[in-house]
């Protein structure tokens, strides 16, 4: 699909019109020359009739009258077939002596002298004899000559009501095979996502080409090391963070066992849950910075139901709140994802950190697996706002600002996702219900 202004477009445009106007301009040159062409032959066919004639009408003037007196009469020309000429033979006087049947009976607007002359409506020719008393002049309406010029100018004009679409075609077709390149890699630059930076393939491409190739492999490989090093000062940043973090966490928890003193206890115990919190955010900076240098389908596959099970254990032992948690395993024990256990892992954890922390504590989290391998996490909640739930997946992003957590769990998850050629889908009210929040993850 050409856009208005597209390089498609304008090329077609400009060298069918290119053509079209050299085509007639050829036309001009060649009517113009047709012209000077057709005036000399009609010019000699007129003085080829009037030397013709010139001995025919001597001839008849030379049959006198019994009393000596010239015989005069309307004669037709000999072997002509031209019936728009018509002549008259005139003597030194200007009188008419001979005339064609198709002649005036007067004699023609224009005086004796040999050779051609005009009228606004004529062309003639005038012969004379050499002792210059008889004359000849033979008349061509110009009419005939304009009818002739304008057939021909139809004949050289006509082809080109012919030739302009087809030209236009011919042109569309050589200027696609030869865009066909610039097309390609227009369609391969508009298919890729944002984390897509592979360096485009040079090869097979035309010279022109080329350097806009380099140029912007250049640019793609700054930008993946610009990003690259991005994410791993994030990653070593979270990463470094852990020791100091739990040093002082461990640290705190030794004064809140070997302290006697109440006050002493219950500031160690907010430091306590501070260093937690750090910890956690810790954590889920260096998930996320995983997610972010994570490549698309690595070719790995994990089974889904033994990492789920695993998980719910360990959270099991570290709260209750992990009793609320239902699986329905029809579908779910034959579930398998194209990403490694470790990435698998961290996606559940998240999704499911996300339900206990915002589902309603008496209703369970259902997590089952659709007819099309899409696994669905449900809590019960209150309804989130269209415009509130098409922002979850954002970075620091909480539904409430009341709740708990890091607002990173669903950013980390639809990072690994969208790096694995996944889908993450938001519903709020769950599918089928009234109220409460749906996940649903697909892999092709």
């Amino acid at each position: 699909m050409m856009k208005s202004n597209s390089l498609k477009k304008k090329l077609i445009l400009y060298i069918t019109l290119s053509v079209t106007l050299m085509w007639l301009i050829a036309t001009g040159v060649s009517v113009s020359i047709l012209f000077q062409e057709m005036a000399e032959t009609f010019d000699s066919s007129l003085e080829k009739t009037a030397q013709r004639l010139l001995p025919f009408a001597v001839a008849q003037l030379q049959q006198k009258n019994e009393d000596g007196s010239v015989e005069y009469d309307v004669a037709s020309l000999p072997d002509q077939d031209d019936e728009y000429l018509r002549y008259q033979v005139r003597d030194v006087n200007g009188n008419v002596l001979l005339r064609s049947d198709n002649a005036p009976l007067t004699p023609f607007l224009i005086g004796l002298t040999p050779g051609f002359a005009d009228t606004p409506d004529y062309r003639f020719y005038t012969k004379t004899t050499p002792d210059k008393q008889i004359f000849v002049q033979v008349a061509e309406p110009k009419e005939e000559r304009w009818e002739a010029i304008v057939d021909s100018v139809k004949g050289l004009l006509f082809p080109i009501l012919l030739l302009v679409p087809l030209v236009g075609l011919i042109v569309f077709w050589v200027v696609d095979k030869i865009l066909a390149p610039l097309i390609l890699l227009d369609r391969e630059i508009n298919q890729r996502d944002a984390g897509n930076l592979v360096p485009f393939q040079d090869h097979d491409q035309p010279q022109e080409l080329l350097s806009i190739l380099h140029s912007l492999n250049a640019l793609m490989i700054r930008i993946q090391k610009a990003i690259v090093a991005e994410r791993e000062f994030a990653s070593n940043s979270a990463h470094e963070l852990r020791t100091p973090i739990a040093t002082s966490l461990a640290q705190t928890q030794r004064l809140m066992a070997t302290s006697p003193d109440v006050k002493t206890q219950k500031r160690a115990q907010e430091i306590e849950s501070s260093l937690k919190r750090l910890q956690r955010l810790s954590e889920k900076l260096h998930q996320l910075s995983r997610a972010d240098a994570s490549v698309l389908r690595t070719g790995d596959r994990s089974q889904v139901y033994p990492i789920l099970l695993m998980l719910i254990d360990e959270i099991k032992q570290g709260s209750n709140k992990a009793r609320s948690i239902e699986i329905i395993e029809d579908k779910t024990v034959d579930l398998f994802w194209p990403v490694d256990m470790d990435a698998t892992a961290i996606i559940l954890r998240n999704l499911l950190e996300n339900a206990l922390r915002h589902g309603a504590r008496d209703i369970p989290i259902v997590i089952f697996c659709d007819d099309e391998n899409a696994l669905h996490i449900q809590n019960d909640c209150d309804v989130l706002a269209p415009e509130k739930l098409d922002i979850l997946t954002h970075r620091f992003e909480r539904a409430s600002s009341q709740a708990d957590g890091s607002g990173l769990g669903l950013a980390i998850v639809d990072a690994f996702i969208k790096n694995s050629a996944g889908h993450l889908d938001l519903f709020s009210p769950r599918i089928g219900h009234a109220s409460g929040f749906e996940v649903v993850v697909k892999f092709e």
